[in-house]
């Protein structure tokens, strides 16, 4: 890339940084394919493309740069599995780090046996004209619903066959040299005993980069048609250029008048995502009617609110944008047909997958919580009113409790106001404004929502008595109401104001194997084809061992090594070995 090419993607990424200050969204018709803006490529890695119900699917997403080196722009990637008429199985919402996330799904049994498609893309990458999402096949079996695919005579439709090959477990068959190797101390080892890996680096620094490690039994399952290779999914044609989530998830959405629909500028919007560790945004329109709300907070439930912050807010209405996966094209309908020779192959299977998920967990998830502070960190005091006689009314609890706030009449309503002790006249030029209403994180505009709640429901009112800037808004003062069930439910009777659900990032995955170096599982049958599954293989140097244990299966597993190096060339080396 020239030196001038350099120069302007860097003032591209600082203008993104900025916010789009001057303007968030761009027509795509203004975006050439040899446009000075970076791209972003997602590429997965599976565990395996053909799974059995009770098992589970482990995949790792790489979001890259065209140089092929790991983006650090996005920070939020998407993952879902569809069949193949798009109908969908899952979307997972991953927080990218370095460029990189893992994710995990157990298949159940209401997943009928078919041709499947692993989906992976973030919000930039959608700009791509090629490469926009990225698409692994995979080939799900139910063993336990009996298949009705057999006899299909639509010409709309293929067929894929699967069938019993032995020749697939053959020790001889050699992956093409990549520059690094895999070595196992022994040839063949007996039911769980110690397995040592080495992996051998003989390029140094050049072979340095991020790898998957996965050891698995090897399926005797021919296939008819090539699996698991990455192809290039057809979006549909979009007007909007799709910005990258710089810090966190973007929630984003324009501001129309309810007469005439038309975009209005400069209208405050506020987010909440309720609960013990809320998250409160506050935002303000663009002058084409657009907001942007980044939300890089671990947050713990699903339900959010999003409204405008104005006076005379009835007059607008919100309409969010919609963040589905824009699919043009669905491609040739698949069925899959399961050959007679897989029967015995199966019900094997079968037996040890049920045994295996009765005796192990293979993953622990992580703890992802809040902070446990507001916003306004640990500015105003808070009134735990269990501490103090408890009174019916929040009327009388600000009489009797609450000395920083009051309650008053404005304009014909019940208001409420802080009390600045230091300042008793309330003088200044921002003492007519409204203090920030929030019960359990969600703005509350109209008073008498919060004066109609029991008052032995509440739990916490947290008071700041000054004057506070949050986003685009002056406010004077905070109260802050924390009711004890976390169950407070705003009115919903306006468009001005929504509730709808995220889908949750999914937290870390930490994966669990049994080690039976001593007798700790000794009484436990062991009955797992995956032996290993690490999705964070750091290779910085020219040697590394890596330590794992049979199971109680026998047959030929595979090691295989996947990933991309720090100079952005895709690796993939294999290496296989017999269990006893």
């Amino acid at each position: 890339m020239g030196r001038l090419s350099m120069y302007k993607r860097n003032v591209f990424i600082i203008l993104l940084c900025l916010g789009f200050a001057a303007k968030a969204q761009m027509g795509s018709a203004q975006i050439s394919e040899d446009s000075v803006f970076p791209k972003e490529i997602p590429k997965l890695v599976t565990n395996s493309d053909l799974l059995l119900c009770g098992e589970r699917l482990n995949y790792k997403i790489y979001n890259l740069m065209q140089s092929g080196q790991t983006s650090s722009l996005s920070k939020i990637s998407y993952v879902s599995l569809r069949t193949d008429n798009d109908s969908v199985i899952f979307n997972h919402k991953l927080r990218l780090e370095n460029g990189q996330a893992q994710g995990t799904f157990f298949i159940p049994t209401s997943i009928k046996t078919g041709v499947y498609r692993l989906l992976g893309h973030t919000n930039f990458s959608l700009n791509n004209l090629e490469n926009a999402v990225v698409h692994r096949k995979l080939y799900i079996i139910n063993s336990y619903v009996k298949s009705t695919t057999s006899n299909n005579k639509d010409s709309t439709r293929t067929i894929e066959l699967l069938s019993y090959n032995d020749a697939i477990l053959d020790l001889n068959q050699q992956s093409p040299p990549y520059g690094l190797l895999i070595r196992t101390d022994k040839p063949s080892y007996k039911k769980r005993d110690r397995i040592s890996l080495n992996i051998e680096n003989p390029n140094g620094k050049f072979a340095f980069g991020n790898y998957v490690l996965s050891v698995r039994r090897i399926d005797p399952v021919d296939f008819s048609h090539t699996s698991g290779k990455d192809e290039n999914m057809v979006i549909e044609k979009r007007n909007d250029f799709f910005i990258p989530e710089l810090r966190g998830e973007l929630i984003s959405g324009r501001v129309v008048t309810s007469a005439n629909k038309e975009a209005v500028a400069n209208k405050v919007v506020a987010f909440s995502i309720p609960g013990k560790n809320y998250v409160f945004k506050s935002v303000k329109t663009d002058d084409t009617g657009h907001f942007y709300i980044s939300i890089d907070e671990p947050y713990e439930t699903r339900k959010c609110i999003i409204q405008i912050d104005e006076p005379d807010r009835e007059r607008y209405e919100i309409i969010l944008d919609n963040k589905e996966l824009p699919l043009k094209a669905k491609g040739r309908l698949v069925d899959l047909k399961l050959d007679p020779s897989l029967k015995e192959w199966l019900q094997e299977r079968s037996i040890q997958t049920q045994i295996e998920n009765a005796y192990f967990t293979q993953d622990k998830e992580g703890v992802e919580s809040g902070s446990g502070n507001p916003f306004y960190g640990d500015l105003g005091t808070a009134f735990i009113l269990d501490d103090y006689t408890r009174f019916n009314s929040l009327e009388e609890t600000f009489v009797e409790v609450v000395t920083l706030a009051r309650i008053r009449n404005k304009e014909g309503k019940r208001a409420f106001q802080v009390f600045d002790p230091f300042s008793p006249q309330n003088s200044g030029p921002f003492n007519s404004l409204d203090p920030l209403l929030l019960m359990d994180g969600i703005l509350v505009k109209d008073a008498s929502e919060i004066l109609a709640y029991s008052a032995k429901d509440i739990g916490i009112i947290r008071v700041f008595p000054k004057t506070y800037r949050y986003g685009p808004k002056i406010y004077r003062g905070i109260i802050d109401f924390s009711t004890k069930e976390e169950n407070f439910t705003p009115r919903l009777d306006g468009a001005y104001i929504q509730a709808f659900e995220l889908i949750r990032p999914l937290p870390e995955k930490i994966n669990m194997f049994p080690d039976h170096s001593d007798d700790t599982y000794k009484r436990l049958p062991d009955y797992r084809t995956q032996l290993n599954w690490d999705p964070n293989i750091e290779l910085l140097s020219i040697e590394m061992t890596h330590i794992l244990y049979a199971s109680d299966v026998s047959g030929t597993f595979m090691v295989t090594l996947e990933g991309f190096t720090k100079n952005g060339e895709h690796v993939e080396v294999h290496k296989r070995f017999k269990v006893e």
